[in-house]
């Protein structure tokens, strides 16, 4: 039997016995103890008793918040604050705490992947100590995107849109990361929105890896696209390629004979995540003359970009590429 199973019999008995305050007391104590310990969880479990044996115990229930607060800004690590000062200057002392212990560290040793072109992604990293390099394959050829170190946020592209890595992190010695699961700022949205809307902010002033491989001139889409309008439907398959749900519909945005882009209205925000990496069959017709062309192909989901006010693109990579003159006709006047 451990230390504090002993002190929360006691707890235990001084509230049967009536003896609130000593109850209080005790508990406030505990409190104090495992918050200087950097036992976190341990200190919040005990200020959710002391609400719970006198709720009315406003001095103690207040003073043990900010003591919790005081030591969890204590235990950052100051190399790190030193790092992400021009962050951490925009949160206030809570902000900071909440945001800091859902980071999870990472240690890459040379030549390892953070991220891989193609693969999924749901971590946004901070880069606290290293080399890495952002780089692009088309074909066979790897290019550098950019070099990477201490203080540089990757991987935000994928984190904050749900699309597959158009580029692969790679580290070039031994570095130290820091990570945010999307999970864990999902959750960071519904708790502590003020946080999560300056960390998308932070984001959005910073280099974008598409917007780098523009620069670059890095030609990720292989083939011409072409805008193109009207409704299609489409299935979601499973792994034998039968559909598992009713047609779902959408509106066609652009089409290439390598894949197709249309949006969507989603309500749930779990269902983006869902989709990414999921087979599908899509069904549209290209207006052409004299009646239309309809065209059934399946692919996979490699993007799925919120749009706002739940409206999302999806963007399918075909299982084939489609004939040359399907999309001549798409191009000429209906």
């Amino acid at each position: 039997m451990n230390d504090l199973t002993l002190e929360n019999q006691r707890i235990e008995t001084f509230v049967r016995q009536g003896r609130k305050a000593e109850a209080v007391e005790l508990i406030f104590n505990l409190i104090v103890e495992n918050a200087k310990a950097k036992n976190f969880p341990a200190a919040y479990a005990l200020r959710e008793k002391l609400f719970e044996v006198d709720a009315m115990a406003l001095v103690e229930i207040i003073r043990s918040a900010e003591i919790i607060e005081d030591e969890k800004g204590g235990a950052i690590e100051k190399r790190h604050l030193e790092i992400w000062r021009k962050l951490y200057s925009t949160l206030m002392p809570e902000e900071a705490n909440a945001l800091y212990f859902r980071l999870k560290p990472a240690v890459y040793d040379a030549g390892a992947a953070v991220f891989r072109q193609g693969h999924k992604n749901r971590h946004l990293h901070f880069i606290d100590q290293g080399e890495l390099n952002l780089v692009c394959r088309e074909g066979s050829t790897e290019k550098l995107i950019r070099s990477m170190g201490a203080g540089t946020l990757a991987g935000g592209d994928t984190f904050f849109n749900v699309s597959v890595c158009t580029t692969s992190l790679l580290s070039q010695s031994r570095s130290s990361l820091k990570t945010l699961h999307h999970d864990d700022f999902t959750d960071l949205r519904r708790t502590m929105p003020s946080l999560a809307v300056k960390l998308e902010d932070y984001f959005s002033k910073t280099t974008k890896d598409h917007e780098l491989l523009k620069e670059q001139d890095i030609n990720r889409r292989h083939h011409l696209r072409v805008r193109i309008g009207g409704v299609i439907q489409f299935f979601i398959l499973n792994a034998e390629g039968a559909p598992i749900a009713d047609a779902f519909k959408g509106s066609l945005s652009d089409i290439s004979i390598g894949g197709i882009s249309f949006f969507i209205r989603i309500t749930n925000p779990k269902l983006p995540q869902m989709l990414l990496g999921r087979k599908i069959r899509v069904e549209f017709s290209i207006p052409a003359k004299p009646s239309g062309i309809d065209v059934a192909e399946t692919g996979v989901v490699i993007g799925v970009i919120d749009h706002l006010f739940n409206s999302y693109s999806v963007h399918l990579r075909f299982a084939r590429e489609l004939p040359e003159s399907l999309i001549e006709a798409a191009t000429s006047p209906s």
